[in-house]
């Protein structure tokens, strides 16, 4: 449990709970992880950075945190996210250190 808190940090304790036991949840219920990723990744307000409300970017950035510790856990090659990431919003996974 305590590498999830550091693996997701800055995020609330329940989400970061829930993804931390996503590697070895049943093919049922990853699946609907998975759905409601997708869900989530439909609903969010790309935008968010540009609100003149406070409230509004508060809540993109919050859903963009909780979005994003999704991303890492069910979608790492950010095939799902760029299905539904605007331009300027697609994810490109890091290439691994080459080792000489």
């Amino acid at each position: 449990m305590d590498h999830d808190k550091q693996a997701f940090s800055g995020i609330p304790p329940v989400l970061a709970q829930a993804l931390g036991g996503i590697a070895n949840a049943p093919a049922q219920a990853r699946a609907g992880m998975v759905e409601a990723y997708k869900k989530a990744l439909a609903g969010h307000d790309w935008a968010f950075a540009h609100a003149d409300d406070g409230n509004a970017y508060r809540r993109g950035r919050d859903n963009f945190a909780q979005i994003t510790a999704a991303r890492r856990e069910l979608d790492p090659t950010g095939e799902i996210w760029n299905q539904h990431a605007p331009e300027g919003h697609k994810f490109t996974p890091k290439a691994a250190p080459v080792v000489a």
